[in-house]
């Protein structure tokens, strides 16, 4: 089965604490002994292969990892990266693979996001060979004629109309994105534009396939139950004879200053919402964790700020929502809400900027930061437990922080966490110069509450 997931989930709320306490005992000590058996070996055609065992595991993980995204591609041929992966996930060489995963009682797939593109076999303990087997034809010839090639179109194209990627919410933040990094690929869908994927040939796919999926861009993850030597072994057998052929990333564009300060378009949905976003440093940057704390501290859970002090049947907020969304080369912080019928635009959108931007200038309290550390703990280490979780942890630390192990020292980060930290990471980031406002308003006007009913606005 072939996924394309949306963004990674966020926090789990206030209910997990016990969890958290015991996961919390469990892990750390576990997680850490399987990265000090840790081996990365470069080899001769420069393939990287992280080996990562752990004898309690009951399944093995093989992913390969190619940094081949939105934010590499040239003018024009937006959305090639998410179609050369597309292509080389429904080749036929891989389906006939995704079958034989199947009849061993595993499961394939892959995703991709603006910075990656990644495949995937989790596998029964034993059936490691048959993971680099698959992984090794894919990287070898790509199988795509015209017609998968408009296949492979006409998929990307209805997943960028469809219900995922059309949601209010993902076209919110995908439109921030647009506002807060003009020039710069982020601003765009990694499903691609029509125009530029119309206009890809076969030979701009292969071009695409052979530069930036070749075996010496790639690293290769294997996690879970498995003999390293052994496992090293059937990686050189498989993986070195692949011959190198890429090139070189092109060096990153820079954003350009933010222009469109305030945005305005219409939605066919029966609420007015309201995206507030600011241009925040990428997932690699140290004041990261933090951003990603005061996400939680404003709406990570019931007794969050916003569910709790600006949400309600008495009040003029349906819901809303904060976070931090961490690229390779950039990022958002953003808080978004659904306004009830007759409140005042103009006082929710000052209210919502001065609820999220006053974290700049006061330090949250011990026990509100105690709550938000042990959350992104959790969610953390619930991201540690499995084979597969945990290889997409460390494959994509890999690639975007430069460091597998800074998969695990997120945690170490997560736990030094102080007020001072959360409040320089808000100085720097939720500021006037860095803010785009965007409002979704419903085509149709949406019914008016009864004239008795009170409009207070935001309690405080």
């Amino acid at each position: 089965m072939v996924t394309f997931p949306g963004p990674r989930a966020r926090a789990r709320g206030i209910g997990l604490c016990l969890l958290a306490v015991l996961a919390a005992l469990a892990s750390p000590a576990h997680a850490q002994a399987d990265l000090s058996r840790a081996r990365l070996a470069t080899l001769k055609n420069g393939l990287r292969v992280l080996l990562v065992p752990d004898s309690t595991a009951v399944a093995v993980e093989v992913e390969s990892w190619f940094a081949a995204g939105l934010a590499d591609e040239k003018p024009g041929r937006v959305g090639i990266s998410r179609l050369v992966a597309g292509l080389m996930a429904r080749s036929p060489g891989s389906q006939d693979g995704a079958r034989q995963v199947e009849a061993q009682g595993g499961n394939s797939g892959t995703f991709s996001s603006p910075d990656l593109a990644c495949f995937y076999e989790t596998l029964p303990a034993g059936s490691l060979e048959l993971g680099l087997k698959l992984e090794a034809g894919r990287m070898k010839t790509l199988e795509a004629g015209a017609a998968a090639l408009d296949a492979e179109r006409a998929r990307l194209a209805a997943e960028r109309r469809g219900r995922a990627e059309s949601a209010p919410g993902v076209r919110g933040l995908q439109r921030l994105y647009a506002a807060l990094y003009p020039g710069h690929p982020y601003r765009l869908p990694t499903t691609g534009v029509d125009a530029d994927l119309a206009r890809l040939t076969e030979r701009d796919v292969a071009d695409q396939f052979r530069s930036r999926f070749a075996p010496d861009q790639a690293l290769v993850t294997v996690v879970g139950r498995f003999e390293p030597d052994a496992a090293l072994k059937l990686a050189r057998s498989w993986l070195e004879p692949l011959p190198r052929r890429g090139t070189a990333a092109p060096a990153p564009s820079a954003p350009g200053p933010i222009r469109e300060r305030r945005v305005s378009e219409p939605l066919d949905f029966n609420l007015r919402l309201l995206f507030v976003g600011w241009r925040a440093p990428g997932e690699g940057d140290p004041d990261a964790v933090a951003l990603d704390a005061l996400g939680r501290v404003l709406s990570g859970g019931t007794v969050a700020r916003l569910p709790s002090e600006a949400v309600g049947p008495d009040r003029d907020l349906l819901f809303a929502q904060a976070g931090y969304d961490g690229r390779a080369r950039g990022g958002l912080f953003y808080a978004y809400a659904a306004l009830r019928p007759g409140a005042d635009s103009v006082a929710v959108e000052k209210d919502l900027i001065a609820r999220v931007e006053k974290l700049a200038g006061e330090p949250i309290a011990p026990e509100e930061l105690e709550r938000v550390k042990r959350q992104a703990e959790v969610a953390a280490l619930f991201g540690w437990q499995a084979a597969h979780d945990r290889s997409l942890a460390l494959g994509g630390a890999a690639l975007i922080d430069g460091d597998y192990r800074s998969a695990w020292s997120r945690v170490d980060r997560v736990r030094a966490l102080a007020a001072a930290d959360l409040q320089r990471a808000a100085a720097r980031t939720l500021k006037a110069e860095t803010r785009a406002v965007l409002w979704l308003v419903p085509t149709a006007p949406a019914v008016a509450p009864p004239a008795a009913r009170p409009k207070p606005g935001f309690a405080r």
